[in-house]
């Protein structure tokens, strides 16, 4: 779904603590620090923040928006903020 579209680390880091209400398919009502934010994932990835003036981009309420949808591209990208079970696990015990 991202479609060329650029994801920074820390902005999907933000995204999983932001807010999605799915108002209808596609289209989400995203809250991030009291404000609310319009995201539409249809044809044109849309969201009404200033931070998506760069359209090559992805904001924080678009990554939110499109974890709430299950998109792989996102998901695959929380590979580099979450270790590995085994990893985890690992690192308890030699504590």
């Amino acid at each position: 779904m991202i479609r060329n579209m650029k994801i920074e680390l820390h902005r999907l880091a933000t995204a999983i603590y932001i807010d999605v209400e799915r108002l209808r398919d596609h289209e989400y009502l995203v809250w991030d620090r009291g404000r609310a934010h319009m995201v539409r994932l249809d044809q044109a990835l849309e969201c009404d923040c200033e931070e998506r003036a760069d359209r090559d981009l992805a904001c924080a309420h678009l990554l939110a928006a499109m974890l709430a949808e299950g998109d792989q591209d996102c998901l695959r990208m929380l590979r580099y903020w979450v270790p590995k079970a085994a990893a985890w696990q690992r690192s308890i015990s030699a504590a």
